[in-house]
């Protein structure tokens, strides 16, 4: 099985059957998937690092490949449980409380971490063109702003990129 779920793939989360709709992004430490549940769309953040030698079982579960990959990528779950924390926590004040994804659940399950977040209808920025200097000007200082307000909460986000 390969290492990212395949699209079609049903996941169950708590009794929750979740069905991959397709990947939507892949970083350092995660595969966002957009995925199904109760006819609702969600976004589902699973755990999955890369530079670590894992695999997938025929079961679904996400395995280290040695004892010392075993022992990062339970570091990697606290983080991103860390992580997910903080998104809760950001929702919380009046500055981010309404750039942030909106945090559902965290389960734990395959062998790794997911976050269940609400999905939003838009656009990253690499599909957006501006109709003049000026607009995109001013949407990156609102992006700088919000971006400002993580770095005064103490959270360095440096994941800015057009495909975000």
């Amino acid at each position: 099985m390969n290492r990212v779920l395949d699209v079609g793939y049903r996941l169950l989360l708590s009794g929750k059957e979740f069905t991959i709709k397709k990947v939507v992004g892949k970083g350092a430490s995660s595969v966002t998937y957009l995925a199904e549940c109760n006819q609702t769309e969600h976004v589902l953040k699973e755990c999955n690092p890369l530079g670590l030698h894992m695999h997938r079982e025929d079961n679904g579960a996400l395995v280290s490949d040695t004892e010392l990959n075993k022992a990062k990528f339970e570091e990697y779950h606290s983080r991103f449980v860390e992580g997910a924390n903080k998104q809760l926590a950001f929702r919380l004040t009046d500055d981010l409380k309404n750039t942030t994804s909106n945090v559902q659940a965290i389960y734990h399950a395959n062998g790794t971490v997911y976050i269940d977040m609400t999905y939003f209808i838009g656009d990253t920025y690499d599909n957006v063109e501006d109709d003049s200097l000026y607009n995109l000007l001013r949407r990156m200082k609102a992006l700088a702003q919000v971006i400002g307000h993580y770095h005064n909460m103490g959270y360095l986000h440096l994941d800015v990129k057009p495909q975000n």
